[in-house]
């Protein structure tokens, strides 16, 4: 007797979208191919007019734990996920304490084991920096005195990290200031300590001076309303971005870390990145939800609820690259804050904290374009689940359909119709609430077992496993 037989449903394989069943014993995936070939299984999913994707991994995930879970927490996020076809989620290191030390990285281990519902992982930080607080017309500032921690990055690595986590700026608030980097000299030193591991660091790039001179001007004309830090963020093409891209991509050919770069949305920044790849750079790129789905439009509606969006043109060149290769994996920054965290953003932008919920909507957002034809099935998922599992060291028992494999899906109604409504996150919003969308996620299962059905979450926290990075040797326990 075997425990799982899918059947009746489309496939997507490493060969293709096929119509086959799928036999599941012990969480991995034993066979592909009839169902006459099996006598007995204890549990039987008729996936008729469905497709079975491989489970996402979402590689951007900010769970708030320990610390901030007011906001959010092992449990509602990673349900969030599991809502929304995501089976293994790596969650950032910016908590309080931030995740920058072995001990850290194990007690925060430990806390996600006894609440998630999906596999999880976590990057983290390789700084500790120091502040000391000043006052500037921006509000609160932080005079940082960087401290790298290059006798945990080995540790770390060995004891199973997914990849490592910088944070390029100065020191503003609200972003975590013991994270920061804005030294060159000390990413060079942190980037060759790293590429020993042969472990990824992924890096958030930006020119915090750039954008601190924008929104002074804005500021000195009375402007504090959620456009003009739009505007600020986007002025000139979304320099405050690009410039930092321009910063890192000497900095990984200088040392041939692997370099992972996030939140890429200007069309400069994809052009250079796309040059630096046909030059044999070892760079991958991250896209984010925010910058494909949420419009310029969108701010007179939604306000503070939208000031991740970007200017139309990169949206265009953004779907350009994911069809052709530059971008390599969407990941969410699923970064939720509170709606009384925001609502002030509506008169004061600068006194808030960034970011949005994601974790939950994206794969419908994104089946939709694959309806509209905008995108191929085959694209997205690699570029939610394969390609993911091969940047961060866990192809093939992550990240496709294939004998071995964990038994990780996502079984999508491409037919199915729904309005996006408030899901699992603990923040209570979606700057995606009300939209339409075509084709969702109605059953994840994690290593064999349904874990979402239809929304509802069937499983109790606890059931998510940790996978160890690449570099994990059982000889660090």
């Amino acid at each position: 007797m075997i425990d799982l037989l899918i059947k009746n449903g489309e496939v997507l394989t490493a060969y293709g979208l096929l119509k086959t069943c799928i036999v599941v014993n012990d969480g991995k995936i034993v066979g592909l191919g009839s169902e006459n070939l099996v006598s007995q299984a204890q549990k039987v999913i008729d996936a008729s007019g469905k497709i079975v994707l491989p489970g996402l991994i979402d590689t951007h995930s900010h769970f708030r734990e320990p610390g901030l879970t007011y906001k959010e927490d092992y449990t509602t996020g990673t349900m969030a996920g599991a809502a929304g076809g995501v089976t293994t989620a790596i969650d950032m290191p910016n908590v309080k304490p931030p995740t920058n030390t072995l001990e850290r990285f194990e007690e925060k281990k430990k806390i996600a084991k006894s609440k998630a519902v999906i596999d999880f992982n976590h990057l983290v930080g390789v700084t500790d920096n120091k502040t000391e607080t000043e006052v500037a017309r921006r509000g609160e500032r932080l005079n940082v005195i960087y401290v790298p921690l290059l006798e945990e990055i080995p540790k770390l690595a060995k004891a199973g990290a997914a990849g490592y986590k910088i944070f390029m700026a100065d020191g503003v608030y609200p972003h975590p200031a013991e994270l920061f980097l804005d030294d060159d000299g000390i990413f060079l030193e942190l980037f060759e300590e790293v590429k020993k591991t042969r472990l990824t660091v992924s890096v958030h790039p930006y020119t915090t001076k750039i954008l601190d001179h924008d929104i002074e001007r804005f500021s000195r004309g009375g402007r504090t309303d959620p456009q003009s830090f739009w505007e600020a963020r986007n002025h000139y093409g979304g320099m405050v971005w690009t410039s930092g891209i321009a910063r890192l991509l000497p900095l990984q050919k200088a040392t041939q870390v692997r370099l992972h770069v996030l939140h890429v949305h200007t069309s400069d920044s994809l052009n250079m990145i796309r040059s630096a790849k046909t030059q044999g750079q070892s760079i991958t790129v991250e896209a984010n939800p925010q910058h494909l789905f949420i419009k310029p439009s969108d701010i007179k509606k939604l306000g503070p609820f939208a000031v991740t969006a970007t200017t139309e043109d990169n949206i265009e060149a953004l779907w350009e690259a994911l069809n052709d290769g530059t971008v390599d994996l969407i990941a969410t920054d699923h970064a939720p804050h509170t709606k009384e965290e925001m609502e002030p953003g509506w008169k004061d932008i600068h006194g808030i904290p960034y970011g949005a919920p994601e974790i939950q909507d994206y794969l419908p957002l994104l089946l939709t374009e694959v309806n509209r034809g905008r995108i191929s099935l085959e694209t997205v998922s690699k570029l939610v689940s394969e390609n993911v599992a091969k940047i961060f060291g866990i192809y093939p028992r992550k990240g496709v359909i294939s004998i071995g494999s964990d038994a990780d899906f996502v079984i999508v109604d491409m037919k199915r119709e729904e309005k996006i409504k408030v899901g699992y996150t603990k923040c209570g919003w979606t700057p995606y609430e009300g939209r339409t969308v075509k084709g969702v996620p109605v059953i994840t299962i994690v290593r064999g077992t349904v874990v979402m059905e239809n929304s509802e979450i069937l499983v109790k926290p606890g059931y998510g496993e940790w996978v160890p990075g690449p570099a994990y040797s059982r000889g660090s326990e």
